[in-house]
């Protein structure tokens, strides 16, 4: 997030984004899946400034780190631990980009309080 020398903002610089969805498999099947990851919060100029850019590269400099996921794995069929390749493998993956870069600007903007 970009920052002016006079003010701050009194929100962590991060957010945690929870991402639930679901492929499916060779017989049609839905699986279900959920991950979270780490990103850094962005000023609206900023998301401004991303207009045009891919989803993927945009998500690929914003996210610090990925827990839980269970859909890139390792040659032994263990969660690959985070990596940038491992998190490009992830986004590489048809509409993860779109799902997690929508999900980030919901959880990263502000929301009115119920």
């Amino acid at each position: 997030m970009s920052s002016n020398k006079k003010y701050k903002i009194a929100v962590s610089n991060l957010v945690v984004v929870e991402v639930k969805g679901q492929l499916k498999n060779e017989q049609g099947e839905p699986v279900a899946f959920k991950f979270e990851f780490t990103a850094k919060r962005q000023s609206s100029s900023e998301v401004t400034a991303n207009n045009g850019k891919p989803m993927k590269d945009i998500l690929q400099d914003i996210i610090t780190d990925v827990r839980g996921q269970k859909l890139v794995l390792l040659e032994d069929d263990t969660p690959a631990p985070f990596d940038p390749d491992m998190l490009g493998a992830l986004l590489d993956i048809s509409g993860m980009a779109v799902l997690c870069y929508s999900k980030y600007l919901a959880e990263q903007s502000v929301a009115e309080k119920n």
